[in-house]
């Protein structure tokens, strides 16, 4: 497979992009191969098939794509999120001779996924750029602070945070002014404020400075 990650070249199978263009999802294209199982979205080797149908289901097959390791058990959901469309080919390790070279992590075997330059996600793509394909999402976290407004808690935090407020989200109305606020932790001393930002017009301001809290 061109520009695959496999440096050994080995494989004990070889899918092309010929016989992907008609599949809607890689795992179908996946359970089609000798020596594989596809168990609840991920893929999984099996010395014989009929046999690990009924057996205890091992640990999923080490999955690199375009060099990038992926741990299905991290991510179970990976292997439906590739569009067969975009894939150049795909390589399946499941003997042990071809998974050897590549230490324990191969141990339960590998599949390199090598997708296509200049297909439909990476088109148009220049000079002295790099194309990126965005594998998922993660949810935005909130910064914690304690519930001071919650009765019940009070007087019952132990508040030792070093870490007292933060806010990636603070807009200025038309005057260049903002407010916030928020709870100083329990121990008295100075404290440091770093305020960063950035106007409409890119420029970057930065401004530290520090109060006491007695």
């Amino acid at each position: 497979v061109t520009n695959s990650a496999n440096a050994s070249g080995a494989a004990d199978a070889v899918v092309k992009s010929d016989k992907l263009q008609y599949e809607t999802n890689i795992l179908n294209a996946l359970s089609r191969i000798p020596g594989v199982l596809v168990r609840n979205g991920m893929a999984i080797r099996a010395s014989n098939r009929t046999v690990s149908i009924t057996s205890s289901i091992p640990p999923p097959m080490l999955i690199i794509y375009d060099g990038v390791q992926f741990n299905q058990n991290q991510d179970p959901n990976f292997l439906s999120t590739v569009n067969p469309a975009d894939i150049e080919g795909i390589e399946v390790l499941t003997s042990n001779y071809n998974t050897a070279v590549h230490g324990p992590d191969g141990y339960f075997g590998i599949i390199f996924i090598t997708s296509k330059i200049g297909n439909s996600t990476y088109k148009n793509v220049k000079t002295n750029t790099i194309g990126l394909k965005n594998f998922g999402f993660s949810v935005t976290k909130d910064f914690y602070v304690p519930a001071y407004d919650n009765p019940k808690l009070t007087g019952k935090i132990k508040d030792v945070r070093s870490t007292i407020y933060w806010n990636p989200n603070v807009n200025t109305n038309v005057a260049g002014q903002a407010s916030f606020s928020f709870y100083n932790a329990e121990n008295p001393g100075l404290y440091r404020v770093t305020i960063e930002g950035m106007d409409t017009f890119g420029n970057i301001g930065r401004k530290v400075y520090t109060y006491e809290a007695k």
